[in-house]
């Protein structure tokens, strides 16, 4: 009855493994976080709409580019009643804006009628003319379309600055996955690699029980543990599948469409493959604050409010516009030359300047604001670095330690193996240094995991994850 028992007990753990371990096919491709980084940049939505973020800003300079376009102008009046003409008037040009707060025009002027006012009489064959209109005041040193194209242009780079600091964002969410995938992936080889040595021990206690080496009952602890082994490895199993679906959440493609990762994709077990050591790390803290793309995005932002001041600024100062215009006879231009013109001076002043000193006073209020705002994430972004600086080198120290640590185990184990072998151990015991052989190289690797994480919240508390 014995016998016919562990005869039954081999059966069902030969039975319970062929069901469990017939999907792996061993032909396995790796994918390193550097290969997963790129699948994600090229087709995650997120990525794809932060960069319409910055193609839109491209369309808002080109719309403020537009300000600048020159024009041109056509401009018809014509009055007939009770069968007289009373006047028709003709106009028609090109006016040229600058960047320099100078405007130009030109155009052909041609009016008619029996009462048309003197003020607008041409020659018979019209009059040629000639514009220039220069600020002598307000407007010297900027205006609204010099600034707002000034502001497009800045805000294209702060619109890049956002991309780097989304993608940043992005990269360490995804990162964070990989390491999860990793970790559940090398705990998942761990607890397959346990469950092998667990049911070779048992073909090895059942053969020394046919041959009367061994009792009855050494066959049944050993199949336990067999069972143990065989549940820790499904639920390993599980957890790898899991945080497979999880990072499949990264993957997408190019017509907008999830991506399911394969199930044969395995990652990149390495440590020293998860980061690429081509950036540069000896850069000082400040230096890294300042290159972090949240601090670069917020000074530009800041530059936009700066020009914003400006323009307010320029305000306060009359507004007193020169415009002179030589006119030429159409039917004689080269003989009228610059004797004949038109000049003027408009000038414009409010007297309290209570609108123009509300809105400078604003401007400043929002300069003031952005600079609190900027100077305290400076501030926790350097303490993000250097207590992620503090946790990587925490975690290599342990992970040292633990190493070290775990060859004691391993020659333990090698110990009690030849002890059991040679028949001078319990399967008891060589079962106990096992088990914790096991269970240190679990956790083993969870100390790579900490230090691959502690070097990931480096790069992201600086801001370069999107440069890898």
């Amino acid at each position: 009855m014995k016998r016919l028992g562990i005869i039954f007990l081999a059966i069902l753990i030969s039975f319970t493994t062929e069901s469990f371990a017939q999907k792996d096919t061993g032909n396995n491709q790796v994918m390193s976080l550097k290969q997963f980084y790129e699948l994600v940049y090229l087709n995650h939505p997120l990525v794809l709409r932060v960069r319409l973020n910055v193609d839109n800003a491209k369309a808002m300079q080109l719309a403020a580019k537009g300000n600048f376009d020159p024009k041109l102008f056509y401009q018809f009046n014509d009055k007939y009643f009770n069968e007289k003409n009373y006047y028709q008037l003709n106009n028609t040009g090109l006016s040229i804006p600058t960047k320099y707060g100078v405007d130009f025009k030109t155009g052909y002027e041609n009016n008619d009628g029996y009462f048309l006012n003197p003020e607008n009489s041409t020659p018979l064959k019209g009059l040629y003319y000639a514009q220039v209109s220069v600020p002598l005041a307000q407007g010297i040193m900027t205006d609204d379309r010099r600034t707002i194209l000034k502001q497009a242009q800045i805000n294209i780079k702060a619109t890049q600055a956002e991309l780097d600091f989304q993608l940043n964002e992005l990269f360490y969410k995804a990162g964070k996955s990989y390491l999860e995938w990793q970790l559940a992936f090398a705990n998942l080889s761990v607890n397959k690699e346990a469950y092998t040595l667990g049911k070779q021990r048992f073909e090895a206690v059942k053969r020394s029980f046919e041959l009367g080496d061994r009792p009855a009952i050494d066959t049944v602890e050993a199949g336990i543990q067999v069972f143990d082994r065989l549940a820790g490895w499904q639920q390993a199993e599980l957890e790898f599948k899991n945080k497979s679906i999880e990072l499949s959440g990264f993957l997408w493609l190019n017509n907008n469409t999830p991506a399911i990762l394969d199930s044969l994709i395995i990652p990149d077990t390495k440590i020293t493959s998860l980061i690429d050591k081509s950036i540069d790390d000896s850069k000082e803290v400040n230096d890294m604050i300042a290159l972090h793309p949240n601090i670069r995005s917020a000074n530009f932002k800041l530059d936009i409010l700066n020009a914003e001041k400006k323009l307010k600024m320029e305000k306060l100062k009359p507004m007193i516009n020169l415009n002179y215009n030589p006119l030429f006879d159409a039917a004689n231009v080269s003989s009228s030359a610059f004797n004949n013109y038109k000049w003027g001076v408009s000038v414009n002043f409010p007297l309290f300047l209570r609108k123009e000193r509300g809105d400078l006073m604003s401007a400043k209020l929002k300069i003031q604001q952005s600079q609190l705002e900027l100077d305290y994430k400076k501030n926790e972004i350097g303490n993000k670095i250097k207590m992620s600086q503090n946790d990587i080198q925490y975690s290599n120290n342990q992970l040292d330690i633990f190493k070290n640590n775990i060859k004691n185990y391993e020659a333990l184990w090698n110990a009690e193996k030849r002890l059991f072998d040679n028949g001078e151990s319990s399967l008891f015991m060589i079962n106990s240094r096992e088990n914790t052989f096991i269970n240190a190289r679990i956790k083993l690797n969870d100390y790579n995991f900490k230090y691959n994480k502690s070097v990931l919240e480096l790069y992201y508390a600086k801001g370069q994850l999107q440069n890898l």
